[in-house]
């Protein structure tokens, strides 16, 4: 168990089997609920890449900082809802042939994936099971009928959520260098 005190000095407990460090796109892949996933780079060299994730039964939190330029596709198994918020990259940002602005993020269930494109991006994607969300939904709601489509939302969350995103994953990043320094994850 790994065990690191928050900002606000919450304690944060994470199994060591679920807190995952990855420097390959294939070792970032492995064991999420991805049932293909692919990516050019566009530059020589070893692809410099930085992956920290958290997987649970219906939720998986990961951190993907790709430096290179790159165009990379993802198929998410059935019924896993994602939210991408991308934290910076450099030039242009693609996702799914639309270009993303500052403050964007997007919300997708589409079952045949989806593409990004840009260069030295840093990304935060929070992976929820759908038809876990959905009943939570319910539970809160008198009234809730029918499905939600996810496909392609796109909304700005506002610099609030970004700053308290960055803050979080910053401190996290504080809390594995002290680790990796001990020797404990």
């Amino acid at each position: 168990m790994s065990t690191a005190s928050g900002p606000a000095g919450h304690r944060v407990e994470i199994p060591k089997d679920r807190l995952i460090q990855a420097t390959t796109l294939r070792e970032h892949a492995r064991g999420s609920p991805v049932v293909e996933t692919g990516v050019t780079f566009f530059q020589r060299g070893e692809p410099k890449v930085r992956s920290l994730k958290v997987i649970g039964r219906d939720l998986v939190l990961t951190r993907l900082q790709m430096r290179q330029s790159f165009s990379a596709y993802t198929v998410p198994g059935a019924g896993w809802l994602c939210f991408h918020i991308p934290l910076s990259w450099q030039g242009e940002y693609y996702f799914d042939r639309r270009e993303m602005d500052r403050g964007e993020a997007i919300l997708t269930d589409a079952p045949s994936g989806y593409f990004a494109r840009g260069t030295d991006r840093d990304n935060f994607t929070i992976g929820v099971f759908e038809p876990r969300l959905t009943s939570a939904i319910a539970a809160l709601s008198d009234h809730f009928v029918g499905t939600i489509s996810f496909h392609h939302f796109l909304f700005n969350p506002g610099p609030a959520l970004f700053n308290a995103i960055a803050i979080q994953l910053l401190h996290a990043e504080q809390i594995e260098q002290r680790q990796g320094a001990s020797g404990a994850l």
